[in-house]
């Protein structure tokens, strides 16, 4: 069924684009493009190849978070013998922010590439 005639000159609406992304220079479907960050489908990457890379960022932080966790666990029995030395302190405010940089990577770089969404933080950088 063709698409009804657009009342001003009788010619059909403007269609997008076969991907089902809005037209160039359209805001991003469920935005205005105002915002600091746009969300928009990734069509330039084949499947396979970011499933792949998905996986294997997915596989790389779970095997991050397991060593992590074993040093954790020496660190924890280990508290007593090290406490006043300044390379355990370190070491221990590196895990903390080892640990943080691997819950943004494992909650929020994971499910986009997995979901296949590019993000945008600022069009104008």
């Amino acid at each position: 069924m063709a698409a009804p005639p657009n009342s001003s000159n009788g010619s059909s609406p403007p269609r997008g684009p076969p991907n089902g992304n809005p037209p160039f220079g359209s805001p991003p479907a469920g935005g205005t493009g105002s915002g600091p960050i746009l969300m928009t489908f990734n069509t330039t990457i084949s499947d396979g190849l970011r499933l792949f890379g998905a996986s294997s960022f997915l596989v790389i932080g779970v095997l991050s978070l397991v060593a992590n966790i074993l040093l954790l666990a020496v660190f924890i029995r280990g508290h007593k013998q090290f406490k006043n030395m300044a390379f355990f302190l370190i070491a221990w405010q590196m895990l903390i922010c080892d640990f943080l940089g691997l819950l943004t990577h494992l909650v929020l770089v994971t499910p986009i590439t997995f979901a296949g969404y590019d993000v945008v933080v600022s069009p104008f950088i």
